[in-house]
């Protein structure tokens, strides 16, 4: 023991190192948790304030439309079509005050001015599709339509193309933000015509 003794200062400036090391790893430790705790809080309020945003707004949802062939609106040529816009819901929060503005590019390339007004569509809930009163008379059977829609969380264009192949309908529909032009949806039918390259040719 004695030959500890005059060590024991040294012994003890080490222990209450050591102890004061522990001490500041454990306070660090607490403070990471803590830090972890409150990175985690505040990312879940963001993202409920995101989602109220969402809920109010519409968010990321967005809404296009296919169309139903009614019948000829001419007695004599069955390639004049009547045609009935259904409306489709995209996303999961509901849309509000929306608008569509329905373009015949067809017609817009000919040089034939038509009055193409905005269609008020109302607000759409997701869900099943929704049933419109507009009715379209289509001359030809090709179909050509850009569709240019406006609601509360933004504006979107749809370019829907309709073809007959073997008497049959095969369609295409891409759907784009107005403002920077992202791909929203794209979906056509297997065997709707592409170009050489395996794509569609929106343009044409």
């Amino acid at each position: 023991m004695s030959r500890i003794t005059p060590y024991a200062p040294a012994i003890l400036v080490v222990l209450g190192a050591i102890l004061s090391t522990v001490g500041i790893f454990w306070a660090s430790v607490r403070q990471f948790n803590f830090n972890s705790r409150l990175a985690a809080q505040s990312e879940e309020i963001a993202r409920l304030q995101k989602e109220n945003a969402s809920l109010v707004t519409g968010g990321d949802s967005f809404c296009h439309m296919d169309f139903v062939i009614d019948r000829s609106i001419s007695g004599n040529d069955p390639n004049d079509l009547s045609l009935t816009p259904i409306v489709l819901h995209k996303g999961k929060y509901p849309l509000y005050g929306v608008y569509a503005r329905i373009v015949d590019i067809d017609q817009l390339k000919k040089g034939i001015q038509q009055n193409w007004k905005s269609h008020n569509l109302g607000d759409l809930p997701p869900g099943p599709a929704s049933e419109t009163s507009i009715r379209l008379a289509h001359y030809g059977r090709h179909v050509n339509y850009n569709i240019f829609y406006a609601a509360r969380n933004g504006t979107w264009i749809q370019m829907f193309r309709m073809r007959w192949i073997d008497e049959r309908v095969s369609t295409a529909t891409r759907i784009i933000k107005e403002h920077d032009g992202e791909e929203l949806y794209q979906q056509a039918s297997p065997n709707f015509p592409r170009g050489a390259n395996g794509e569609i040719d929106w343009d044409e």
